[in-house]
């Protein structure tokens, strides 16, 4: 069984903020995997623990953040690990680049996955629906109980829902469905000596409007009517050389 694990860091960490004196100062140092990729990964291994397969981790996280996210999930059990970078994984507008570009990649590469994992997305530009509707996969969302046999309870504002998921399938998943197995010093020391693939996306063209202020100083022409006869037909051949009167 093949499956890819997006993984992402926390922003909502309590930790990665300090407060004083109504400032607050953000701590990116303090940031690594999320809680909730944490338990996508352990349902992962638990697949395919079952199943004979194996784990593949991307990101799509800004420097050395990706760098963290991915080495934790090598020593937590991923064999692979690939990101992304060319594109702002903060921007909403490039969400559907940002998930075209995986797919595509997937296909160049003849990747092809029976379950791509996600944690939570309430904290992140979610792509996984992008995903599964490039990929033309079955989608499930706010996953918070989920067996190896596939069934799973899914919790929404007005109720949840019980059923069974198929594959191939995108799921995001929450930090409740499992509790992640810790990575020992030897895990966490052959993570850190494996490479990791770098894929460097073009950005995305932008559209926008611009609005440009003329610049050039227009010469200031008097005209005299009272001494001077042509004054109206020079008045006139201004106003038509600036486009005011055709």
């Amino acid at each position: 069984m093949k499956i890819a694990v997006i993984v992402k860091t926390d922003v909502a960490d309590n930790s990665a903020y300090t407060t004083h004196k109504n400032k607050v100062t953000f701590h990116s140092e303090n940031l690594f995997l999320s809680s909730s990729d944490k338990s996508s990964l352990e349902y992962g291994l638990r697949l395919t623990e079952a199943n004979n397969g194996q784990i593949d981790a991307y990101s799509f996280e800004k420097g050395i953040l990706a760098d963290r996210c991915l080495h934790e999930a090598l020593a937590l059990g991923a064999k692979q690990a690939t990101k992304f970078t060319g594109l702002d994984v903060n921007d909403p507008l490039q969400a559907n680049e940002m998930a075209t570009e995986f797919v595509e990649y997937l296909k160049r590469q003849h990747k092809k996955y029976d379950l791509i994992l996600t944690g939570d997305t309430k904290n992140m530009i979610d792509i996984s629906a992008l995903i599964a509707q490039k990929l033309n996969y079955n989608y499930y969302d706010n996953i918070m109980k989920v067996e190896t046999s596939f069934d799973f309870e899914a919790e929404f504002d007005k109720g949840k829902v019980n059923g069974k998921f198929n594959l191939p399938a995108v799921i995001s998943l929450s930090s409740a469905v499992n509790t992640p197995r810790l990575p020992n010093f030897f895990s966490l020391e052959t993570a850190l000596d494996t490479p990791i693939e770098e894929i460097n996306l073009k950005n995305a063209a932008k559209e926008h409007s611009e609005i440009k202020a003329n610049q050039d100083k227009n010469q200031k022409v008097l005209f005299d009517l009272n001494n001077d006869k042509q004054a109206v037909e020079k008045l006139i051949s201004v106003l038509q050389e600036n486009g005011v009167l055709k």
